[in-house]
């Protein structure tokens, strides 16, 4: 919401998050999910209306603990739009993984998935570098 367009969206957000980190007591906040069944707002016409933002603790985004507090604040009121790092929601190795389980998934039935997937791994770390028809050519 910090990188939104609306002017008034990003200063609300930047109080919300300057609040939160004047409260923050050093603690790693604990991720959970909502103890009521509606805290979500279907009929919301805004994005950052879809949740009740209230009825939350508030906490900081991670991606914003290495911004100084007087940078946050400038950016509170300036028009200027905030450049965030781009994080990977994953790592190679977990798209790699994901793709040698649907393979698996089709290949093999219920009681032969494992010995599948422990095989290509076994054989991935066994020929980890394969080479190139280059490597043979003179």
């Amino acid at each position: 919401m910090i990188t939104d367009t609306d002017p008034f969206v990003r200063s609300d957000r930047y109080t919300k998050i300057l609040a939160a980190r004047r409260e923050a007591n050093g603690c790693i906040r604990q991720m959970f999910g909502p103890k009521e069944d509606n805290f979500i707002n279907f009929e919301s016409d805004k994005y950052f209306n879809v949740i009740d933002w209230d009825r939350f603790e508030p906490a900081e985004p991670p991606c914003l603990q290495f911004f100084a507090k007087d940078h946050l604040e400038a950016l509170q009121y300036s028009n200027e739009i905030i450049e965030l790092p781009a994080y990977p929601c994953h790592s190679q190795n977990t798209e790699r993984f994901v793709h040698t389980v649907h393979e698996s998934a089709m290949a093999a039935t219920d009681e032969q998935r494992m010995g599948h997937n422990l095989s290509k791994l076994e054989s991935r770390q066994k020929y980890s570098k394969l080479e190139s028809r280059q490597n043979f050519m003179d």
